[in-house]
């Protein structure tokens, strides 16, 4: 609970948090009742070889990346010594494979998208997921970009999006393509009449 409440509310991201949170799950009935300055090498790879029968590699390291994190805010606050995984090595991942839109997908969930919208109002549920999604594919921007974005953040003449909170801390700049351009026309039209003093592009 310390380390959430006093270093991962403050420090990290909402989605991060989330992420976790879903680990915590799985190392509390490892780790939970074994105090921190005991916790070994050994016990990781005996928790590593449980968890490899149900998920790869990837999902072990990132449970075994938030252990590390909090000893490592256990050593700077002074409750252990040092922290005994410092030295823990990820376990080898396979690549990430990128998976792209064919245009002929593009264009058939774009059909099936603006369908929807005709068949239901602007405002509800399914238009603004209509939205949303044409967007996000268009963009490839995180979800949690697209929920911290802000019309200010868009230039219709330049047809460019500027990312301000991204998950690198650094600000980037994505081109719009036409129907991501298109789209968010069409919602600034739809939220100005609606929320005229939101700024958010997806409000809650």
């Amino acid at each position: 609970p310390k380390y959430f409440n006093q270093h991962a509310k403050i420090n990290k991201r909402p989605m991060t948090i989330v992420r976790d949170l879903t680990s915590a799950k799985h190392l509390l009935p490892a780790f939970g009742n074994i105090r921190l300055d005991l916790v070994s090498k050994k016990m990781v790879a005996e928790f590593q070889s449980m968890r490899r029968q149900l998920v790869g590699n990837r999902e072990i390291n990132i449970e075994t990346n938030l252990l590390k994190a909090v000893l490592n805010k256990a050593f700077d606050w002074g409750i252990i010594q040092a922290n005994p995984l410092q030295r823990l090595k990820k376990l080898p991942e396979s690549p990430p494979r990128t998976r792209y839109l064919l245009k002929e997908e593009w264009e058939l969930l774009h059909s099936n998208l603006d369908l929807l919208e005709l068949r239901n109002p602007p405002h509800s549920v399914t238009g603004r997921l209509r939205r949303y999604t044409i967007v996000s594919i268009g963009t490839l921007m995180r979800p949690d970009e697209l929920i911290h974005l802000k019309w200010s953040d868009i230039d219709f003449r330049s047809k460019k999006i500027l990312i301000r909170d991204s998950k690198t801390k650094a600000s980037r700049i994505i081109d719009m393509c036409p129907p991501v351009f298109d789209c968010l026309q069409k919602l600034k039209l739809i939220q100005t009449a609606k929320w005229p003093a939101c700024d958010y592009v997806f409000p809650n």
